[in-house]
């Protein structure tokens, strides 16, 4: 095992391409360490491999490359957390970009069908081409038009044509695509939708599928058989249609960012959307990055919100006027274990005002109040001993002496 937040080995070259882009995650094991695989099969040799820890907590997570990999076409992947901690990586593969065999259509025979076209597009050599003028084929009626003659070159033959020259591989594309053309409002034949469904990593991606209408399952992510593997779900995702998507995906949700006063202990609490009850059984984790650095709370969900246990928050702006920014994320498992990101602004009321008039107009969202006994512009919990003269002085800034009088 290799213990790093990121390991990879070989390199990502410029003319290589992405092959995999996953996520890993399993949920941390109480009493020891978790371990979690990672497999799978490509069609190219493996140039560039690398494991992102999420989490940012502890020394990273340990992996240990079991069978494959570089100059490989396969790669299966061990990797183990640290004590008492989950498994949640970003995996990226690599692979060489080989230049393409080129693709040429001999002149059509007479007699000849329009079989050959995909056989051609597969580089595999047959006897029968496809046509060039469009004349109707015995056995499906009018073919589709082939591709056309460069405009710059009409009397060229193709002979003496460099094979590789891209406005010619655009137009074999193109012909090849044709043969098996559908419009925008035909569904096509799925052979697979198992297959098509996981190739989504996201819900959002997942309930706009528009050649199927897949469904997301917290446990099991995008699948086409929604009604089976997440029977409790409140909601079901709809084709095509970003309301549907709204509906059918769990989210944080908050009006506006989330304001934090500094130094104090305060227990932050936000409203979840949850059409998949699996959620409720999971550990809920209140993930805070504030200035790079990153803060895990526990959570606990009722009534679709979830408290995450009480913290206190320095904020590090020292100048007058200034807050800290960061998010609030949930970690909820699943397969796509972040929650979207909640906005929190870290605040210090003594440097949004320097006197009782300037403290007064601050909005009441931010709870700040002038405190006689220290002077400063302070939240109702630093001003314990003179609460209804704080009280009052948001309210008019009138010296009120011994006596309080009450507006």
């Amino acid at each position: 095992f290799v213990i790093c937040r990121d390991f990879y080995i070989g390199m990502f070259k410029r003319d290589d391409f992405l092959v995999a882009q996953d996520v890993l995650y399993k949920e941390a094991n109480p009493f020891g360490y978790t371990m979690a695989s990672y497999g799978r099969l490509f069609k190219c040799p493996i140039t560039f491999f690398r494991v992102v820890d999420r989490l940012g907590m502890g020394r990273g997570p340990y992996t240990s490359i079991v069978r494959g990999g570089l100059g490989k076409k396969y790669i299966n992947v061990r990797i183990r957390s640290t004590y008492k901690l989950p498994v949640s990586v970003n995996i990226y593969v690599g692979c060489e970009n080989k230049k393409p065999r080129a693709v040429t259509f001999p002149k059509r025979p007479e007699g000849a069908t329009t079989k050959g076209i995909d056989a051609a597009a597969n580089g595999s050599a047959t006897n029968e081409t496809a046509p060039e003028d469009g004349t109707p084929d015995s056995n499906n009626g009018t073919a589709p038009e082939g591709p056309k003659p460069d405009s710059n070159n009409n009397t060229d033959t193709g002979d003496n044509k460099d094979p590789n020259d891209p406005n010619d591989m655009a137009r074999i594309k193109s012909f090849v695509q044709t043969m098996n053309h559908f419009n925008d409002d035909q569904t096509p034949q799925m052979k697979d939708p198992s297959s098509y469904c996981h190739t989504f990593n996201t819900c959002h991606e997942c309930v706009k599928s528009m050649w199927f209408p897949c469904g997301w399952c917290h446990n099991y992510g995008c699948t086409e058989s929604p009604q089976t593997l997440c029977p409790r779900a409140e909601t079901k995702a709809e084709k095509s249609n970003i309301t549907g998507e709204i509906r059918a995906c769990p989210r944080a949700e908050h009006d506006g960012p989330l304001l934090i006063p500094g130094g104090v202990r305060v227990n932050m609490k936000i409203k979840i959307y949850v059409p998949d009850p699996a959620i409720y059984e999971q550990e809920i984790i209140c993930q805070i990055k504030l200035r790079n650095r990153l803060t895990h709370l526990k959570g606990l969900i009722l009534n679709d919100i979830v408290y995450c246990y009480p913290i206190a928050l320095e904020p590090h702006a020292v100048q007058f006027g200034d807050t800290d920014k960061g998010t609030l994320t949930l970690l909820w498992g699943g397969t796509q274990p972040y929650s979207n990101s909640i906005e929190i602004i870290v605040y210090n009321c003594e440097l949004l005002a320097s006197d009782c008039e300037s403290c007064r107009i601050i909005p009441s969202v931010y709870g700040c109040g002038w405190c006689d006994q220290t002077a400063k512009c302070v939240i109702g919990d630093k001003c314990p001993k003179d609460m209804m003269k704080w009280t009052l002085n948001r309210l008019t800034c009138e010296h009120y002496g011994k006596s309080l009088l009450y507006v």
